[in-house]
């Protein structure tokens, strides 16, 4: 089940099975189990209603960067070496852009000269922020206290290398929302 909806459509079809098993388990004398196993389906069905409901709630917030964990990643970027860098979004996705141009904003204040804030298309969809490195391995001092810097301020980020020439060599991209 990849949709809350689906999750909450299936969820109630489940608890109606489970008040089904109920009713027949009370009518019919030689199954005792019955109406257990109903009372067992029914109470799984509104945890999965209740859960989908969760996660239509989660992914209707959008992603923020708070000030303390913009605090955070300024305070922890004074010491790393400045080099200039993208921020990119998932093209179709306005959470994301939002989301970038605040990365962006906190970066450009730390002092990283941050030439591009532009969309991209994936052919695979991703979640979350990936940092991507090209064409300097895992040496590269920028990288690494931007990804310390976004770790320390408790945002997962993926860090990733890829061997081609680009330029900026290092990029922050922001993914569709993830799933919690």
């Amino acid at each position: 089940w990849k949709s809350t909806e689906k999750l909450s459509t299936e969820a109630l079809k489940v608890q109606w099975l489970g008040v089904g098993l109920t009713f027949v388990g009370l009518l019919v004398a030689n199954m005792p189990w019955l109406p257990w196993l109903g009372l067992v389906t029914t109470a799984t069905g509104i945890a999965l209603r209740h859960r989908g409901e969760f996660l239509r709630r989660a992914q209707a917030t959008p992603r923020t960067l708070s000030n303390e964990q913009a605090v955070v990643i300024a305070r922890q970027l004074r010491g790393v070496p400045k080099c200039a860098m993208a921020v990119g979004f998932l093209g179709t996705d306005g959470e994301a852009k939002e989301y970038a141009t605040q990365i962006a904003s906190v970066l450009g204040s730390s002092g990283f000269a941050v030439i591009r804030v532009e969309g991209f298309m994936v052919f695979e969809l991703q979640r979350g922020l990936a940092l991507t490195v090209f064409n300097s391995g895992t040496n590269n001092p920028s990288a690494l206290g931007l990804r310390d810097a976004f770790l320390a301020a408790g945002l997962g980020i993926r860090f990733v290398i890829n061997p081609n020439r680009c330029e900026p060599a290092v990029e922050l991209n922001v993914h569709a929302k993830g799933i919690i």
